[in-house]
């Protein structure tokens, strides 16, 4: 595939014959790809990153205020660790929109933090496994017959902004990039992943036990110590 125009990443929790498919903008904003949610009566968007590490939605103090927000039901305080950091939030349930799209999801559940948290950024979860469904907006939209496919997948454009597809790839796109390469993810993790058992590297082959973890929030390739 030639990188230098369009770049795909496509992630499938199961296969289906995809029929529709919803469409975002993303932008690179600080190593992350982030869009914009609306929630409940906000008239304005909220940026989320796009996280494959979390399985929860979750939004901060920075903008959203859950206390001027009468379209919303309070679910009850839990406790999360978000940054490595036990913070205390706010479960609610209630309209969430996805910025380019005419479709909201009007019971979908999230957490609101009601302090900023410096370290991480306010997150739509893109995990591979997740132990409540309804914090998912990919199960939401496949539940509920708004896409045929529970999958997911990135186009870039060479300014590093691009299209967040939800429910598969556009025939058209796949069709001038044919090339592709895939791994089996292993489901001992929630997050994306493959087992990568070895590096090449300038002649050389460096041994690896480690799982290949895939994260869109960062901009960088990290190795264990170990390796």
């Amino acid at each position: 595939m030639n990188s230098l125009n369009v770049v795909i990443l496509f992630a499938h929790y199961s296969l289906y014959l995809c029929t529709q498919i919803l469409s975002s903008n993303f932008d690179y904003n600080f190593d992350s790809l982030d869009i914009n949610l609306m929630i409940g009566q906000s008239e304005r968007g909220e940026l989320f990153d796009l996280n494959t590490e979390v399985d929860f939605t979750w939004v901060s103090v920075s903008f959203y205020t859950s206390e001027k927000d009468d379209t919303i039901t309070f679910v009850g305080n839990e406790s999360l660790i978000i940054a490595e950091q036990n913070m205390k939030a706010q479960h609610y349930q209630g309209n969430i929109q996805l910025e380019n799209t005419d479709v909201t999801l009007s019971d979908m559940h999230y957490y609101y933090i009601p302090e900023i948290i410096y370290d991480a950024f306010d997150s739509f979860p893109l995990a591979y496994q997740f132990k409540n469904e309804a914090f998912s907006f990919i199960h939401q939209y496949y539940n509920k017959g708004i896409i045929n496919e529970r999958s997911f997948g990135f186009v870039f454009n060479p300014t590093y902004n691009g299209t967040f597809y939800i429910g598969g790839i556009p025939e058209e796109i796949k069709k001038s990039n044919p090339d592709s390469i895939s791994c089996k993810v292993n489901n001992r993790y929630s997050t994306w992943n493959c087992d990568l058992t070895e590096v090449r590297f300038n002649g050389d082959v460096y041994r690896n036990d480690m799982p290949a973890i895939f994260q869109t929030n960062i901009n960088t390739i990290a190795a264990p110590k170990k390796f």
